[in-house]
């Protein structure tokens, strides 16, 4: 899959009995790389995303501004894995094993470069501090970095070749993924616990605050939450096919609580209550998911898309409902369940029906922007497409002439 597709969770409440309903609605979907998009990270507002992909390029979106910005170029190998620092920073890994340092001043540009890993680098992570990160590679070694001066501060040969690291939310241990075992170091690199899985793990997602529980996505399609101590607490199956990204979202009636959000190879997306286990939702991610991004700082309503009004958001949701959606009868019971569920009195039905032609109005507003935007996109990608041609046609007049 070529393209980067926006979802987004709506939580409502239900006027009869009280209780509050939550279903996944499509935003919107772009063709943003010339090949397969490997990874992707939000920035800790849920404003801008990033994606990367095996053609090389890292390509940054405004969710909030419905806007793409130019493609960053710096790594002559895939892209395997971004993380965000803040709004201003991005840590970007690649397959020619180099980390690269992105900052905002205004515009974005390369701060600072890494030779991290000879063969490449897999998975690497930012400590809440934004000091240090690490990171695993194809070299089979472990490396702690000082971001501060782009310089190693210490190493391990790991036994067994690691696929994913990553830093617990308080940076007081760190979890690494070896096929299907997961090993909790603390911070001074004492071995916690030991987490056997039985199936290759594929995605890994600290829960709580502090990061006291693990979720697990694994290649038989199930979801294990796992304590810090090595203990299992709960076992959720739903998936049919493998688990490939996992991402964890605050809930808008419960600021307190998240709720855990699973994206299978078949196209599927679940939503769970990690306290009990159960399917929240399900919903369809627009096609294959390779990875998932969102932000826990960031509610169900202002996920991947940037917080707005309520308003704004619905008019978002109603035009890429229109848009995507191939049954116009489907899509006329989506938005009225969605208007009837945030209106008021019923007496004041004049006031909804002005609401609503406002809502409309805006909404075909936001199509004309959404239809300038793929046009611009389009434009890009086949200034990309006929670019890479050219390097292989001087590539191949490199050999001929050899």
């Amino acid at each position: 899959e070529h393209t980067v597709s926006g979802v987004e969770l709506e939580e409502n409440k239900n006027i009869e009995d009280g209780t509050n309903e939550m279903k996944i609605s499509k935003l919107f979907r772009i063709e943003a790389h010339l090949s397969s998009v490997t990874c992707l990270a939000s920035s800790p507002s849920s404003h801008l995303v990033a994606s990367g992909s095996s053609d090389e390029t890292i390509r940054l979106f405004d969710i909030a501004q419905l806007k793409d910005f130019s493609a960053l170029y710096g790594h002559t190998g895939e892209i395997t894995c971004l993380e965000f620092f803040g709004e201003d920073y991005l840590l970007s890994g690649s397959g020619d094993g180099a980390i690269i340092i992105w900052s905002r001043n205004p515009t974005w540009e390369e701060a600072g470069k890494i030779a991290a890993h000879k063969g490449g680098v897999l998975s690497l992570s930012i400590h809440p501090t934004g000091k240090l990160a690490l990171s695993v590679g194809k070299d089979g070694y472990l490396k702690l970095w000082n971001l501060m001066t782009c310089s190693l501060a210490h190493k391990i040969k790991l036994r067994h070749l690691s696929s994913q690291v990553k830093w617990s939310r308080d940076g007081k241990s760190y979890y690494i993924v070896s096929q299907k075992e997961i090993k909790v170091y603390d911070s001074h690199g004492d071995l916690i616990s030991n987490l056997n899985l039985g199936s290759k793990i594929l995605a890994i997602v600290p829960l709580g605050s502090a990061g006291q529980r693990l979720a697990v996505g694994c290649e038989n399609g199930a979801v294990t939450l796992w304590n810090s101590d090595g203990t299992l607490k709960l076992r959720m199956e739903g998936h049919k096919r493998r688990v490939r990204a996992l991402t964890v979202v605050r809930r808008d009636a419960e600021p307190a609580s998240t709720v855990l959000v699973s994206g299978s190879s078949d196209g599927e997306i679940i939503v769970w209550n990690t306290k009990t286990g159960e399917v929240i939702t399900k919903g369809s991610g627009n096609g294959r998911i390779t990875c998932m991004s969102s932000s826990l700082e960031c509610s169900v309503q202002e996920s991947l898309h940037g917080k707005k009004r309520k308003t704004r958001k619905n008019n978002i949701s109603e035009e890429n409902e229109t848009k995507i959606q191939k049954n116009p009868a489907d899509s006329q019971v989506k938005k009225s369940s969605s208007s009837s569920s945030s209106s008021g009195s019923r007496g004041k039905k004049g006031d909804r029906l002005m609401a609503l032609k406002a809502q409309i109005k805006e909404a075909r507003r936001e199509a004309a922007m959404w239809k300038d935007r793929n046009r611009d996109m389009e434009a890009f990608l086949q200034c990309q497409r006929a670019l890479a041609e050219e390097r292989r046609e001087q590539e191949a007049a490199k050999k001929r002439k050899i």
